[in-house]
């Protein structure tokens, strides 16, 4: 029989001969990396090229010219190469996101909620903020001097609708309304033309109400710090006396940056920082890619959108979001900023 010494020593080789297959465990793959390069791929290489989706409409050459101020600080923000992808249109950018041949695109709010529908495979970035550093607006009905004092003594021939552009703020204000009981279902209306029309409306008396906009923070007395309210008010000796506003909607968001959701999180950290730095930093970069509103950007949410995918789902004919796409969305953009 062994005796006490001899089983301690095999007991303690044993231990020994343990801790060193558990050190080797360990030890190899990051040898084997070493030797080999085998590690967890960097997100640059994965990607190759950072792709960047704008749209052009014709002037390909232009835009792609005007914005490359922007794409070189996203290259050198990024530490890789950067593209423009240049889409015709709005509908063109969106397929692109989708099919995963861009990873960050500029969108409108509605272009943005219809993507986000068609895919869930994006997120908002940043929105632009306008030079009152809102970085929403509403969308109101303005009661004149004679006008009704509430909505239920508004008639519909008597309030002044501006034509938007596309699908845009107008359009998800009439969505509003339909939905509060305030207009019929389908309720079509004839509009007046632009915005400044409208305003003229209502200061020549051929209309009582009309709807608009507003950023609806600052000074009421002078119309708030932008939107229609404040037109009025300038055109009346700086002040919107006599007028008032009888409804208002949800905030509606600037048009956002948005990416991939995929994006790896040091690339969104990066593409953050970058932008929310960029009017002070890199003014001619954020010249060249932000033509309407002239104040930075903000850190962008999900939830500041749910107004307006409630409004692109009902559009396209969509009862939630997984839902078949029977309508399409188009769209240049709700730009507030007169």
């Amino acid at each position: 029989m062994q005796s006490n010494q001899g089983r301690k020593a095999l007991g303690f080789r044993l231990k020994a001969f343990i801790q060193y297959w558990v050190f080797l465990a360990v030890l190899s793959p990051l040898v084997l990396a070493g030797s080999f390069g085998v590690s967890k791929a960097d997100w640059r290489t994965d990607l190759g090229v950072f792709r960047v989706g704008i749209v052009v409409g014709e002037d390909v050459a232009g835009n792609l010219a005007r914005v490359e101020p922007f794409r070189l600080a996203l290259a050198e923000a990024l530490g890789m190469n950067v593209e423009i992808f240049p889409a015709r249109n709005m509908s063109s950018l969106i397929e692109a996101h989708r099919g995963s041949r861009i990873e960050y695109a500029i969108y409108s709010a509605s272009a943005y909620a219809a993507t986000w529908i068609l895919c869930e495979c994006v997120e908002p970035l940043v929105l632009p903020l306008a030079v009152d550093q809102t970085a929403t607006f509403r969308a109101v009905i303005i009661s004149g001097p004679s006008g009704p004092g509430n909505l239920s003594d508004l008639k519909l021939e008597n309030l002044a609708i501006p034509r938007a552009r596309a699908v845009g703020a107008f359009e998800i204000a009439m969505y509003e309304l339909e939905k509060q009981g305030v207009f019929p279902e389908g309720t079509t209306v004839d509009k007046v033309g632009s915005s400044e029309q409208a305003v003229n409306a209502m200061l020549d008396g051929t209309s009582v109400a009309m709807l608009g906009w507003s950023s609806m923070i600052g000074d009421r007395l002078s119309g708030y710090s932008r939107g229609s309210l404040k037109a009025l008010a300038e055109r009346n000796e700086g002040e919107a006396t006599g007028y008032k506003i009888i409804w208002q909607s949800l905030d509606i968001p600037h048009s956002p940056h948005a990416i991939r959701k995929n994006l790896s999180s040091e690339a969104k950290r990066l593409l953050r920082e970058t932008l929310q730095h960029m009017f002070s930093a890199d003014p001619s970069a954020y010249d060249s890619i932000e033509l309407d509103y002239g104040g930075g950007f903000e850190i962008a949410r999900h939830g500041q959108f749910l107004s307006v995918l409630d409004f692109v789902r009902a559009k396209m004919g969509i009862k939630g979001a997984s839902s078949e796409v029977t309508g399409e969305v188009t769209g240049t953009g709700e730009t507030q900023k007169e």
